[in-house]
């Protein structure tokens, strides 16, 4: 017994298959013309491939990899298999994540990604925000850098410390919406420099933002 989905489908694919030759058949002579030449030279093609001998398709080459900067050696030390390209294309999606977050007050969703006590600061600075009927919006426009200035183990965990440089326009307003700080027609050169840890020997491969700080100029 024929299963009727089958059936459904290949009734399907007879339609469409009608359809588009209708649309292909309302086209002019020339474009006939051009069809018989693309059918000539497939067919000339077909031809060339079925004559010329039987290769064997090459084996990939494995492009070597970089080798790691100094800054990961002193974490692949305490932490075999650090991938530390994976890591700074990862603290890049972190920073924005968490500015705008933050931004919003939507704490819950960059909490597991912040030390409770980073989480802490930014529990008071949003609060604070709130009792003073205030908003704030951030837009990034781009990251410029995102470099590792340090990097290593101190006490029982793994830290690295990046520093980063992005364009962002800032706007504060107020409960009637009146900007009270930053220009939304502005773009402002932001520089942070943020520390990243995770406890060593541990199996988990997340790591959190343990302090912030602004960069010197």
């Amino acid at each position: 017994m024929i299963d009727p989905i089958l059936l459904f489908f290949v009734g399907l694919a007879a339609f469409l298959s009608y359809k588009l030759f209708s649309v292909l058949g309302t086209r002019g002579g020339a474009e006939q013309k051009d069809a018989e030449r693309l059918r000539t030279h497939l067919s000339q093609t077909e031809k060339e491939e079925a004559e010329a001998p039987l290769t064997m398709p090459e084996e990939p080459v494995e492009k070597p990899k970089a080798p790691a900067p100094a800054w990961a050696e002193k974490v692949i030390e305490h932490y075999p298999g650090f991938d530390h390209a994976r890591f700074v294309d990862g603290a890049k999606s972190a920073y924005e994540m968490i500015v705008q977050g933050f931004a919003r007050g939507d704490l819950d969703r960059i909490r597991p990604f912040v030390d409770p006590s980073v989480m802490r600061t930014f529990e008071i600075a949003v609060k604070g925000r709130e009792n003073a009927g205030q908003t704030m919006d951030v837009t990034f426009v781009g990251i410029e850098k995102a470099e590792v200035v340090s990097a290593g183990k101190r006490s029982d965990h793994i830290e690295i410390v990046v520093e980063y440089r992005s364009d962002q326009i800032r706007v504060m307003r107020d409960g009637d919406g009146n900007i009270v700080d930053g220009d939304p027609n502005r773009i402002d050169l932001v520089r942070d420099r943020w520390t990243y840890s995770r406890p060593a020997g541990s199996t988990d491969p997340n790591w959190v933002l343990s302090a912030t700080e602004n960069a010197a100029n």
